[in-house]
């Protein structure tokens, strides 16, 4: 799947950080330099559960803050996609 904009429902407002992962091996999401997400590398592909992209709310706007595309240990099937408020 290719996520090109970020539509978040409820009180979302600059500042707010989104942690972005696959679920799986077999659901690979490739987040794309289009919309409202600016990234600093070019495409993200999240392609295993142990890949992560972190971006930001600036305006409607999403910036990339950090990608880990580095192996971590997780437990098996674990889903991400967090707000965390900012302050």
């Amino acid at each position: 799947d290719d996520l090109v904009t970020l539509t978040i429902a409820g009180n979302i407002r600059a500042g707010h950080i989104l942690i972005l992962s696959a679920e799986n091996v077999a659901r690979v999401v490739t987040v794309k330099e289009t919309g409202n997400i600016s990234l600093l590398g070019g495409n993200c592909v999240l392609d295993t559960a142990d890949k992560f992209l972190t971006l930001v709310l600036v305006g409607t706007t999403w910036y990339e803050v950090t990608r880990s595309l580095a192996a971590i240990a997780l437990e098996a099937n674990a889903v991400w996609a967090y707000v965390m408020e900012t302050f």
